[in-house]
């Protein structure tokens, strides 16, 4: 045996193998800031734990290769794994309904175990380092109780109390609640996932669920059916979004909660005087950013909300193009009314700094010190005080490798860079097709690349290309979904 890692995947084999296949400083406005609205704290109550019958386990028989592979989905129902050491790939059936799963979500914080889930109440887990299969029915010994039409009746008093009607068929609530049923997520641990669970009969909760012991716990006791989870950066506390009705132009039903596993508590958060089809999303650690009034690109006015304190503080009017965290602090593009002139605004603890730009720009890539801005002939550097040093022509991918040493450039153009971390050219390489998405190797050695119906490995020690998979998923501009297993 090597001395890499060996990484075991059950798969069921095909006869057919697949061919390798100087910034103006002015003093910044000032911000708003309210208290949020005083609302009752909702206690976290834990439900009884239930643990379950024992999981089904089964074995499959296993297929062993050197380093890292990638399992990926080459057709509508289809999905192999890359050998990228011997060039090759094999088909890969997954331990149940030949169907589309999303394998990044779907991958567990080692990276160890992989679920498949079936439906609500069925979710085969593979172990990837010996290919046993574990199915998990996490409702078990829940009595259905949810009714449609109580949940319909609880959402039109919410949109009474808001002056608002609300005329909606029990068949969008049941739609809502199918759906709000199907959302799972692996949660800090190889051993736990968030998922909703109906323990009142107009609304799902969010609770935890332990694989080894099969407890469930719920987290929060709020109405409505869950929509959307996200965990924070720090993995603590969670933001959850509820609602009624899961209509992208229907928002006065939905409610936002921060949870707080350490606290015991789910602190609702308040949205901004003025809301209308609101954005609600992590900033950083400390701050939940919301965009008050969420357009096609961009929106009208911006707030953060301090989860510490409780504040609700404004620090945008008007409207944007595009913001985003920039070590901590906010960078904002605004468009110009009159003429093709971009304001690049940077909000730091003293004040705000601001760069104007004689061109369309848009945010390409957010580095650890440097901001590259693409604008419509050339694309741009800027440092933490927007000095601004022209970069390239316009770019089409910038690719960071996981050590961040290493930086792949495609330019608009086709000429492809390799960078190192300054951003300095180290050289102009050269590809069997213009990359239309990359996916670094997590030891930074080479990376897969999609042209259009082929995938390729470049290898950086050889500076060679070869193809690996061929398939006409990869011909549009769908993302590949797929996923690295074993190394070490």
């Amino acid at each position: 045996m090597s001395k890499k890692s060996k990484f075991v995947l059950i798969i069921a084999i095909c006869l057919i193998g697949v061919a390798a296949c100087a910034p103006t400083q002015t003093p910044a406005p000032t911000a708003t800031m309210t208290k949020a609205p005083p609302t009752a704290t909702a206690s976290i109550q834990p439900a009884t734990p239930t643990p379950l019958s024992s999981p089904t386990v089964t074995q499959r028989p296993p297929i062993t290769t050197d380093g890292y592979g990638f399992l990926l989905q080459t057709g509508f129902s289809a999905y192999q794994i890359v050998d990228v050491t011997q060039k090759t790939s094999m088909p890969f059936n997954p331990p149940g309904e030949a169907r589309q799963y999303n394998l990044a979500a779907n991958l567990s914080p080692s990276r160890s175990l992989l679920a498949f889930p079936q439906d609500a109440n069925d979710i085969a887990v593979l172990k990837l380092d010996d290919g046993q299969v574990k199915r998990f029915n996490p409702r078990e010994d829940i009595e259905p109780i949810f009714d449609s039409e109580a949940a319909l009746e609880t959402a039109q008093e919410i949109f009474s109390e808001a002056d608002l009607p609300l005329e909606t068929p029990t068949e969008a609530i049941q739609n809502a609640y199918t759906q709000s049923q199907s959302i799972f997520r692996w949660y800090q641990n190889d051993t736990t996932w968030l998922i909703a669970v109906a323990v009142d009969e107009d609304r799902t909760n969010l609770h935890t669920y332990d694989l080894e012991t099969g407890e469930l716990t719920q987290l929060e006791a709020a109405p409505g059916l869950v929509q959307s989870i996200s965990p924070g950066p720090s993995g603590e506390e969670i933001l959850l979004k509820k609602g009624f009705l899961f209509d992208q132009t229907t928002w006065e039903d939905d409610r936002y909660y921060l949870i707080n596993l350490a606290q015991k508590n789910a602190q609702p958060i308040p949205l901004p005087e003025g809301s209308d089809l609101p954005q609600v999303s992590w900033f950083d650690t400390e701050n939940i950013g919301i965009i008050h009034q969420a357009r096609l690109v961009g929106g009208i006015d911006f707030s953060l909300f301090n989860i510490e304190t409780g504040e609700l503080t404004q620090v945008v009017w008007g409207e944007f193009t595009e913001l985003s965290n920039f070590n901590g602090n906010l960078l904002v593009l605004s468009p110009a009314s009159s003429d093709n002139t971009t304001r690049v605004s940077y909000f730091l603890p003293g004040g705000e700094i601001f760069q104007s730009i004689d061109s369309l720009c848009t945010i390409n890539h957010v580095l650890e010190s440097h901001v590259i801005l693409n604008c419509e002939i050339d694309s741009f550097i800027l440092d933490e005080n927007l000095r601004m040093t022209r970069f390239d022509d316009p770019l089409f991918i910038i690719s960071p490798a996981p050590d961040a040493e290493q930086i792949l450039s495609v330019v608009r153009t086709g000429q492809i860079k390799l960078l190192d971390s300054s951003l300095t050219l180290e050289k102009t390489i050269t590809l069997e097709a213009a990359p239309l998405e990359i996916r670094w190797m997590p030891d930074s050695s080479g990376f897969l690349y999609r042209g259009r119906g082929r995938i390729y490995w470049y290898d950086l020690s050889t500076e060679s290309s070869d193809l690996l998979v061929e398939s006409d998923l990869f011909n549009d501009y769908t993302n590949m979904n797929g996923v690295w297993i074993g190394g070490d």
